[in-house]
């Protein structure tokens, strides 16, 4: 049987191992160059990524306690009918979840725009519900997750607050490049959008997967509108950044 792990658990057994391996690669390297003055030296390496590791630990901690804490602050709003599903892995984290539901409870938006479906789409149906109005449009490129959606949202009673749509990724053209984005011919029907949430497509897409959303909805979004970016902060590149650069060009 084949052993499934976590990206957490990955990262965890890299940095075990780095620990392990790293002190003992310079120790038997060294003892061959400099024989027994080499000690002091492996030594110390072992002490060095010993701390670091100690160090990841506690950030690891904190985040724990982190995403706690907005799971406590999520279900003290949300009350759901049935069991969530699992928040790890690519589901949507608790702290962005109650910035979403936050948001979502406080501006009683008529139209929000989902860009890839999920648990999100769930808990803001909830929210749409609690408010008594709003309506939630979902593009999801995948079809076998628009229709876990759709099965997930249907299962908590939910099927009146939103619209799962399938959504293949289309090439299009922005500032003289190919882009891969959502089918969106949808937004021009829906009204003027409240808030947008904006969680795919995935990074193994494009480069800057997500750059296309604001380009490519701006013309929908009404005068209050706000953008909720999910991984802002990528390695390739903040997008919002790419976003103000773009835009004064």
């Amino acid at each position: 049987m084949p052993l499934h792990l976590r990206k957490a658990e990955k990262m965890d057994l890299a940095l075990a191992a780095a620990v392990s391996f790293v002190p003992l690669l310079i120790g038997f390297l060294g003892w061959r160059l400099l024989g027994p003055l080499v000690i002091p030296v492996a030594i110390s390496a072992a002490a060095f990524f010993i701390t670091l590791a100690q160090l990841e630990i506690s950030e690891r901690r904190r985040e724990d306690y982190r995403q706690i804490e907005a799971l406590f602050s999520l279900f003290s709003v949300v009350k759901p009918s049935r069991p969530l599903p699992p928040m790890r892995d690519w589901v949507i984290s608790p702290d962005l979840a109650s910035i979403i539901v936050r948001e979502v409870l406080d501006r009683k938006s008529s139209v929000i725009l989902e860009c890839g479906s999920g648990l999100s789409t769930l808990l803001m149906s909830y929210c749409v519900i609690s408010n008594g109005k709003g309506h939630i449009w979902s593009l999801e490129h995948d079809a076998k997750y628009a229709r876990l959606a759709e099965k997930l949202i249907d299962s908590h009673g939910m099927k009146q607050t939103s619209t799962v749509i399938h959504a293949p990724l289309k090439e299009v053209f922005l500032r003289g490049r190919s882009w891969l984005w959502y089918d969106s011919s949808i937004l021009k029907d829906i009204g003027p959008i409240d808030i947008a949430v904006i969680d795919g497509p995935p990074k193994r897409v494009q480069r800057n997967a997500r750059y296309p959303a604001l380009p490519l909805i701006y013309r929908y979004l009404s005068e209050d509108a706000i953008v909720i970016l999910d991984d802002a902060s990528r390695k390739e590149g903040p997008h919002e950044n790419l976003w103000v650069r773009k835009s004064h060009k």
